[in-house]
């Protein structure tokens, strides 16, 4: 028979107290990534769904390790008294914290990205006259190319020009 003295349960339950702090941070990781950016309705959810899912296979680990898988009472009730304890106290400053820092870093973005935006506009817009210059001038060496590949006199398709060689040679016999 598997025997649990006082002690045990003690160091147990001040380890289940620390677990509830160790979810409640889980809990403000999520909340930080929730301040960084604007989820659905959707994702929020299933970030919840993630949360509980994780926090029930960590519980589950402990009550296997210290209790030998027997869910106790004072495991779970200690679990929730370190959530809360740690959820009124430390919590609060985590977040604010992490707020402010949130808040100097997107400052130092704003302040950063918009003379950054401005050099890549003018770097486009300097990409794209050069381009354009290419462009145009590689277009008209291939129509000069094109020309020159055949003498108007001698072009099959083009009538009129057949018609004037005709009457130049007509013009010289007679005369």
């Amino acid at each position: 028979m598997w025997y649990i003295n006082i002690a045990d349960q003690t160091i147990t339950f001040l380890l289940s107290l620390a677990m509830g702090c160790v979810f409640c941070l889980l809990y403000d990781c999520f909340r930080i990534l929730r301040i960084i950016n604007n989820y659905s309705k959707i994702a929020i959810f299933f970030q919840d769904v993630l949360y509980w899912i994780i926090c029930a296979f960590l519980c589950c680990c402990f009550l296997i390790i210290r209790c030998n898988g027997e869910v106790r009472g004072y495991v779970l009730v200690g679990s929730l008294l370190g959530w809360i304890i740690f959820r009124l106290t430390l919590s609060v400053l985590i977040l604010a914290f992490a707020r402010q820092i949130i808040r100097f870093i997107k400052w130092v973005y704003s302040k950063i990205s918009g003379p950054v935006k401005a050099l890549f506009k003018y770097i486009r817009k300097k990409c794209r006259a050069i381009s354009k210059f290419f462009k145009n001038t590689a277009s008209k060496m291939f129509n000069r190319t094109k020309k020159l590949l055949k003498r108007k006199k001698l072009m099959v398709y083009n009538y009129s020009h057949k018609r004037k060689a005709k009457k130049q040679r007509g013009m010289g016999s007679t005369a």
